[in-house]
């Protein structure tokens, strides 16, 4: 979690490297950048998408927090509008509970029922989509920072 001043503190940086030196496969890294993605974010829940290799989907690989377990392995096409977006413009997309509703069915169909924002990072390795965290949290986040802290991670 980030100190005072918004700064991932050195031995918690350390903690997390360690860690991610132990982990074998995507999941156990999914799983890891969930929970990472949370603590440094202060986050509620962080799910983990990546893309499918051999079909044109997203899977949720990861998950950290209340309510994600029930979307682990779930897939959505990249033809889904919002994939598309996340996936060509490489932007954060930030959303109130009401405006996510409408892709709520294909992406999260069971929200927490705290989770009033729900935000989209997509993160890229050598100039393509490696994956899109998403954050479910219950105050509306600055992106920016969120962002921010997960460069840093």
């Amino acid at each position: 979690m980030p100190d005072e001043s918004g700064s991932i503190a050195e031995n918690t940086m350390a903690s997390a490297l360690s860690e991610l030196s132990a982990c074998e496969s995507l999941l156990q890294t999914s799983a890891w950048a969930a929970r990472w993605s949370a603590r440094a974010t202060g986050s509620d829940a962080v799910l983990v998408w990546t893309p499918d290799p051999s079909h044109p989907l997203l899977v949720c690989t990861g998950g950290s927090g209340e309510g994600t377990r029930a979307h682990l392995r779930r897939s959505v096409p990249r033809e889904d509008s919002l994939a598309r977006e996340l996936l060509r413009d490489r932007a954060p997309l930030l959303f109130s509970r009401a405006e996510f509703a409408p892709r709520e069915k294909t992406w999260l169909p069971d929200l927490p029922p705290s989770t009033e924002w729900v935000m989209f990072l997509p993160l890229q390795a050598e100039g393509s989509a490696a994956a899109v965290l998403t954050f479910l949290l219950d105050a509306r986040p600055r992106t920016d920072s969120i962002a921010g802290q997960i460069d840093r991670l």
